[in-house]
């Protein structure tokens, strides 16, 4: 590995590193007394990252649009982008997915998290992904964590290439990482469900 690949993938880890301290910080003081929408969870997490000075040398923006660079018509609209070191070399997207209880299932999985997530990177060539590097979150808000567990992580060891649990590198424990069409993807994991469901 150069010093130039080791240095991307330390800047890479970092950014997860991050998130993950995000959730955490989110989890303990979330504010939001009825169920949010996947945008507003995002919104929240990315102030939080920034309330927090938890990422340095980086920008970090939501709702950034792609576009086709001949016809200039937009294609779509990256969750979270993290410009690491502010490059457009080193951008990293980040898609997050919300899972509520009633859609815990195969089919939401393939449509939502693959169809309208992964493929949005891969298949379908909508984000940006220099670093062949992405990063999915999934927000459970209500239902049950360990059923979007299972299902997360047993669907993703068939479709992903070098499917790993990664929790130990992330001092959280539902982090995985796997290769999709050449593309390294970590997933976290964030339940936000233990006060709606009780």
């Amino acid at each position: 590995m150069t010093l130039r690949e080791y240095v991307k993938t330390r800047m890479i880890k970092n950014l997860v590193h991050t998130i993950v301290k995000a959730y955490k910080i989110m989890v303990v003081d979330d504010p939001f007394h009825e169920i949010p929408i996947e945008n507003t969870r995002r919104n929240y997490l990315v102030e939080t990252i920034k309330s927090n000075k938890l990422i340095k040398h980086s920008s970090i923006t939501t709702e950034e649009s792609t576009y086709d660079k001949t016809t200039y018509l937009d294609m779509g609209r990256m969750d979270i982008s993290i410009r690491l070191d502010f490059s457009e070399s080193k951008l990293i997207v980040a898609e997050c997915k919300r899972f509520i209880n009633g859609n815990i299932t195969k089919s939401n999985f393939d449509n939502e998290y693959v169809g309208e997530g992964i493929e949005r990177f891969t298949k379908k060539k909508i984000y940006p992904c220099p670093c062949n590097y992405a990063i999915m979150i999934a927000f459970l808000e209500t239902g049950d964590f360990s059923k979007l567990n299972t299902l997360l992580s047993t669907n993703l060891n068939i479709i992903s290439n070098n499917f790993c649990d990664v929790s130990r590198i992330y001092s959280h424990s539902y982090c995985y990482e796997g290769d999709i069409s050449a593309i390294r993807f970590v997933h976290v994991l964030m339940d936000f469900s233990a006060a709606k469901n009780t």
